[in-house]
């Protein structure tokens, strides 16, 4: 194995890069520590020796002797700390050496005996990094040298431990691991790595290799035994895996007849409770009323003609004027149920306009009037909890079977509305819901689409229940107030129209249930 592959080595690897980083760092850190200490006493002997110049510098400058003036600052460059002066009075601005980056300026004040004080000039002395360099560099060769005898010699102690207590053993078990052959794993039953003297990993590790390969030994016995059925089994499984698969079949094929029947059941239920029970049962006596009021006019025309007669024409004003009243009360209620009559013959044509059971084949379909005729079916059940707000783009047609679609738009508009009654209820606020219904184009010219969109402020649903509401007999309702198979028909409906139905929607603040059809 290469040396870089080994365990000790990715130790020392891991180990040495910590260790050099901290090295570093602690090095670095007492090196920048030694340098602001150093120019800090640099700084102290510069203040020091500015300070002790400053008196004859002045005294010279008081007195007009550049000469002495020259003397002394040459003499102050002749110092290790100085590099530079520079003197600066009203006649002079002169630097004695260079401008160092280390500075030391003091301003050059004269005193008379008669403690009048005059500013004549000022001094600067300056010093530079590189004395500071000078008086530690053999600290920092120092500092330097030690980190690195430091660093290699745990090196080396690493390199060493490493590979006498870790990669030896390890290269054992490799070793074996390598030539192990499974039909011969008795020749591996026992390892030795030289540990068993002492308690750690690696005598765990062959402790647990050894236990490993005995029981390889008796899971090998035991495949060989299951080995010697395991064919017959398998032809068993097989046989009743075919079994099987042809009894789910004759199931699914069973269970697609059932959910065909059933979907039909619930279309034909809903159908048969809105217009066997209603249109029936209505239009009948509708009949007997619009006729009877129709005929009550004619009499009630014929008794005013009649009781005018009698009176002849010498009768009483008032006389006249009171049966004139009279039968214009009665006109005005006859009236009324006349219109009454109407209304309910509206519904009666409404409801056999939704039902639609003699239209059994494709054709062209108005969805507005599809929508309309099923919304006035079911919004007077709830004309005080919903207020109903229409938006129909047009009038758009799609090709398809009137009856089916008008299930949909009822299943839809009834859970739609029971939705805002339980958030009523929820909530204890009587205030009326709101379900909006609106038609749009969809799509490109060539694959146009019609879209059908209910929006209701209802109680929502949970993201687990709108992942189920297609499945069929699945329903949040009580037991008896629903099948669970209203919005299933409703998808499998919009799907034989090669449509599409999306729902959207949060708890607590209402669903959107979109439907697409296409116009073609």
């Amino acid at each position: 194995m290469q040396l870089q592959k080994t365990l000790a080595f990715q130790l020392l690897k891991i180990t040495f890069s910590i260790y050099l980083l901290i090295t570093v760092s602690i090095t670095s850190i007492s090196m920048y520590a030694k340098w602001v200490q150093t120019e800090k006493f640099l700084q102290e002997d510069l203040s020091e020796l500015s300070r002790s110049a400053n008196k004859g510098i002045t005294l010279a400058v008081w007195d007009i002797d550049y000469v002495q003036v020259d003397r002394i600052a040459e003499g102050l460059l002749d110092l290790p700390i100085v590099v530079g002066i520079a003197i600066k009075d009203q006649k002079i601005d002169k630097l004695y050496g260079l401008r160092g980056n280390i500075e030391e300026k003091h301003e050059l004040v004269h005193e008379e005996e008669a403690g009048v004080i005059y500013h004549v000039g000022s001094m600067t002395v300056y010093s530079s990094s590189s004395i500071v360099f000078d008086r530690v560099k053999n600290d920092y060769l120092l500092t330097v040298i030690s980190a690195i005898v430091k660093t290699l010699a745990l090196w080396l102690i690493i390199l060493l431990v490493g590979k006498k207590l870790i990669t030896g053993p390890l290269k054992i078990l490799i070793t074996v691991n390598q030539k192990m052959d499974l039909n011969n794993l008795e020749d591996f039953k026992k390892i030795n790595v030289g540990m068993h003297h002492r308690e750690n990993e690696l005598s765990l590790l062959e402790s647990s290799f050894n236990t490993m390969v005995e029981k390889l030994i008796t899971a090998r016995h035991e495949l060989n035994q299951v080995n010697q059925n395991l064919e017959y089994k398998v032809e068993q499984r097989t046989h009743e895996l075919q079994d099987t698969l042809e009894e789910l079949g004759a199931q699914h094929r069973q269970l697609q007849t059932t959910q065909t029947q059933l979907i039909q059941s619930e279309k034909m239920a809903s159908l048969g409770t809105l217009v066997a029970g209603v249109a029936h049962e209505m239009n009948n006596p509708t009949s007997f009323v619009y006729a009877t009021t129709h005929n009550l006019k004619n009499n009630l025309s014929e008794l005013k003609q009649f009781i005018f007669h009698l009176a002849g024409e010498d009768a009483d004003a008032t006389f006249t004027r009171m049966f004139e009243e009279r039968f214009e009360r009665l006109g005005r209620n006859l009236s009324n149920i006349s219109e009454g009559s109407n209304r309910i013959k509206d519904i009666v044509r409404d409801l056999r306009t939704f039902s639609r059971l003699d239209e059994m084949e494709r054709k062209h379909v108005n969805v507005v009037d599809g929508v309309r005729s099923t919304l006035r079916l079911i919004q007077t059940q709830y004309k005080k909890e919903v207020e109903f707000i229409e938006d129909f783009q047009g009038m758009p047609e799609v090709i398809g079977w009137p009856a089916e679609l008008n299930q949909v738009y009822m299943n839809i508009i009834v859970n739609a509305c029971q939705a805002i009654v339980a958030k009523q209820k929820q909530t204890n606020n009587k205030a009326p819901g709101k379900l909006w219904i609106r038609t749009f184009d969809w799509g490109e010219t060539e694959n146009q689409q019609v879209g059908i969109q209910f929006e209701d402020t209802g109680c929502g649903m949970s993201q687990e229940v709108l992942s189920q509401i297609f499945d069929p007999f699945f329903t949040t309702k009580e037991t008896g107030q629903g099948t669970g198979l209203g919005m299933s028909i409703s998808y499998g409906i919009v799907e034989k129209h090669k449509g599409a139905i999306t729902v959207h929607s949060e708890e607590g603040e209402g669903s959107t249930v979109t439907l697409l059809l296409p116009k073609n």
